[in-house]
C-alpha cells in the first residue's frame, strides 16, 4: 500500500511540476534593460494569447535608455508555475527585461526580485 501512494504522489508531483525551462537566466550582461520600480497596475490581456502588462513607476535605471517615468514590462503569468513574476501592486523591485514578440518581458528566467521597502 505505501508503495502505490508513493508511486501516485510521484506520478501526481510530475504533472504539476515545475514547467518553466530556463537554459539561461537573464542577468545584467543579457538584459535588455534593468531598473528597480514600484508595481502602479496590473492589466490581465487575452488576445492573441493570455499574458499580463505590469505598470511600473521608474526610481532607478540600472542598465538601459527609459525615457520616462512610467514603464510597461509584460511576464507570462503572475506565478512562477506559469513561468512569470507574481507581481503585487505597490510592490518594489529590480526588474531584468527583455524582447519578446517585439515587447519588454520578464519572467521566472531573469534575476527580477522583489525588494525589501526600506531599499
Amino acid at each position: 500500500m505505501r508503495k502505490l501512494l508513493l508511486i501516485l504522489a510521484i506520478l501526481l508531483l510530475r504533472s504539476y511540476g515545475y514547467c518553466c525551462d530556463c537554459n539561461d537566466i537573464i542577468g545584467l550582461k543579457a538584459a535588455k534593460s534593468v531598473f528597480e520600480g514600484r508595481v502602479i497596475g496590473i492589466e490581465k490581456v487575452e488576445a492573441p494569447y493570455i499574458y499580463y502588462q505590469i505598470k511600473f513607476r521608474v526610481s532607478t535605471v540600472i542598465k538601459g535608455v527609459i525615457k520616462s517615468k512610467t514603464i510597461i514590462v509584460n511576464t507570462p503569468s503572475l506565478d512562477a508555475a506559469g513561468c512569470g513574476i507574481p507581481f503585487t501592486i505597490n510592490g518594489k523591485y529590480q526588474v531584468y527585461t527583455f524582447i519578446r514578440y517585439k515587447k519588454l518581458y520578464t519572467g521566472e528566467c531573469t534575476e527580477t526580485k522583489k525588494l525589501e521597502e526600506d531599499q
